[in-house]
């Protein structure tokens, strides 16, 4: 009898473990801006390329998606990943689902969306702060496709939205 509920205590404990061994679900990331006297605005980003693996005692799951290129991705589908600036400064904050250990993260000009070699397009790679996963943006009145890199211990996941701007002079540009 003793080993009878040795052996389901060791059962029950090795699946509450096996339950508690990673997040299963994919890691999602939400962009806010914050505009002055403004309510700020907040979006899901896009989720793209993709590689994710939960082990657990019982099981391993490996989840993959390829996903095309940002910027050959855009489209008028796609707008509720989208951000509009107002003239000035603003505050750019990364919130994900799963804090990751590392991200990084890059823009390209919006004139670039739909472009078939990719690698003629110019990015900038921008400096995220690593505490606050914030970045300052200034609106330059260029529309730009942002894309996100991040990690974590399972896995990565690449993120994409777009930001519209709105003109130096005060006038609002137009999403094409």
């Amino acid at each position: 009898m003793k080993k009878i509920i040795l052996c389901m205590c060791i059962f029950f404990i090795v699946i509450l473990f096996s339950s508690c061994a990673g997040t299963k679900a994919l890691p999602q990331l939400y962009v806010s801006i914050s505009l002055e006297n403004s309510m700020a605005q907040r979006i899901q980003a896009i989720q793209g390329t993709t590689s994710w693996e939960v082990r657990t005692v019982f099981s391993h799951t490996l989840t993959e998606s390829d996903s095309v290129h940002p910027l050959q991705l855009w489209d008028d589908a796609l707008k509720a990943a989208t951000l509009q600036l107002k003239n000035g400064e603003s505050e750019m904050v990364f919130q994900f689902s799963t804090p990751p250990i590392a991200i990084a993260a890059w823009r390209w000009d919006a004139k670039y969306i739909g472009i078939s070699d990719v690698d003629a397009a110019t990015f900038e790679l921008l400096n995220v702060e690593a505490c606050g996963r914030a970045i300052i943006i200034v609106d330059d009145g260029n529309d730009y496709i942002y894309e996100v890199s991040a990690t974590w211990s399972q896995g990565f996941s690449f993120f994409s939205f777009l930001i519209l701007s709105q003109q130096i002079d005060g006038s609002e540009t137009e999403a094409e």
